[in-house]
């Protein structure tokens, strides 16, 4: 089968009941794509990008993405991932990184769709998202931040 991953066409003749999660990791060696619950879906950390959906490759086999675009932080660039960083840091939270590669995804989803976003709309997009550190409300807060650094094309140092 054939698949795109990150812009690249990869093809895959290997076991279709493989998660994309663990062909991410141990295949194409992407380890940005972390494993948080051990497969059962429910901390996120593990989001991909799969056509215009964000999905949990835990939970998706190879068989589903025949034929389909999936992206992953890595394909983001640096850009959107540095942003993030400089808009927690501007809001004073701290953070462990763990979850960063799922709201880098859903940061970029969600501010390509809405560029000005409120405090409310933001919480709804994250609600699936789990933050220990900082909390939803915190990640909420960053996402504004970032999407006014990305409309005011600011440099992220």
């Amino acid at each position: 089968m054939r698949f795109i991953l990150n812009g690249e066409e990869k093809v895959f003749n290997g076991d279709i009941d493989l998660t994309l999660l663990d062909y991410l990791r141990t295949v194409e060696g992407v380890p940005v794509t972390r494993v948080g619950c051990t497969g059962n879906g429910r901390c996120g950390a593990c989001t991909v990008q799969v056509d215009d959906r964000a999905v949990l490759s835990c939970k998706v086999t190879m068989e589903k993405v025949a034929d389909a675009c999936v992206s992953t932080t890595d394909e983001q660039g640096q850009r959107i991932q540095d942003v993030f960083s400089l808009s927690l840091r501007k809001m004073g939270t701290v953070e462990c990184s763990y979850c960063v590669p799922e709201t880098v995804l859903k940061a970029r989803m969600f501010l390509e769709k809405n560029s000005r976003p409120t405090f409310e709309q933001t919480i709804r997009a994250i609600e699936r998202h789990l933050c220990h550190c900082i909390g939803n409300n915190g990640v909420a807060r960053s996402l504004i931040a970032a999407a006014q650094i990305l409309r005011d094309e600011e440099e992220a140092v």
